[in-house]
């Protein structure tokens, strides 16, 4: 491993997609349990990943999929990045 990056953890390899994405997040109320809180922020645990559908369109074809938060990390102009496992429709219930 060079030093100072991370080892490839992921289980596909990746293509470049520039595409507006629509999430949507059920109105349900998720629980959850706070870990720590300062005066910027909070962490907090949660039973089960924050699952969300996205709708978006690749080579031309609309994709509706549902995934699960996997990564977040701010970037250096702080905005924030965010990494979705996809997971298989027939997951919803777990």
């Amino acid at each position: 491993m060079i030093s100072g990056q991370e080892p490839n953890r992921r289980g596909a390899p990746r293509h470049p997609l520039i595409a507006d994405v629509d999430l949507v997040i059920d109105a349900d109320t998720l629980e959850a349990m706070t870990v720590d809180i300062s005066a910027t922020g909070v962490r907090i645990d949660m039973a089960a990943p924050l699952r969300v559908t996205m709708r978006f369109v690749e080579n031309g074809q609309l994709q509706d999929r549902m995934a699960q938060l996997a990564r977040v990390q701010k970037t250096p102009d702080n905005g924030m990045s965010y990494g979705f496992e996809f997971i298989d429709n027939s997951d919803e219930n777990i």
